[in-house]
């Protein structure tokens, strides 16, 4: 075999190895945004049932009467600063 064969077959095996490692990358890469897509997914979902809790204190204050009234203010303005926290959380992970 001539040193021409010699390079071209030395050539087309590295370009195999290339071609099998950056398929491994693509298969890492596609692990990687489904394992992305799971933890977006379970915040949304931890974000919507804080944004119910908070919906719910709301209409809680509004049935309130005069004495559970600040009681139940508290309490709503306990679930809004929670759900703000976790809102800015979230953002600043998922962006």
């Amino acid at each position: 075999m001539g040193s021409r064969e010699a390079y071209l077959e030395t050539m087309e095996a590295q370009l195999r190895q290339w071609a099998s490692r950056v398929e491994q990358l693509n298969l890492r890469a596609a692990l990687a945004k489904m394992e992305a897509r799971i933890a977006y997914d379970k915040q949304v979902e931890l974000l919507a049932a804080q944004l119910e809790v908070v919906r719910q204190r709301l209409r809680d204050l509004a049935a309130a009467g005069e004495e559970s009234w600040a009681e139940r203010q508290r309490a709503l303005e306990g679930a809004w600063a929670e759900l703000t926290a976790s809102v800015g959380r979230a953002a600043a992970r998922l962006e």
